[in-house]
């Protein structure tokens, strides 16, 4: 897929996120960004599981914040 595609579906899907979720993508796509910057030749399992958690946790309070189980 070409990234032009690849912005468009992601504005697409922007658009429908709640300023909580929202807020959970940016900070996953802010990391993603910098790490992506770093010169890191060893990414640890405990490195991807904390921000893994991290996002679940975002991902969990925006949940609650719609009011879902």
């Amino acid at each position: 897929m070409r990234k032009a595609d690849l912005q468009q579906q992601a504005v697409e899907l922007i658009k429908q996120l709640s300023t909580e979720q929202l807020k959970a993508g940016v900070d996953y796509l802010t990391y993603l960004r910098d790490k992506e910057g770093q010169e890191a030749t060893h990414e640890s399992a405990t490195d991807f599981e904390s921000v893994l958690d991290e996002i679940v946790r975002k991902y969990d309070r925006a949940w609650k914040t719609l009011g879902k189980p």
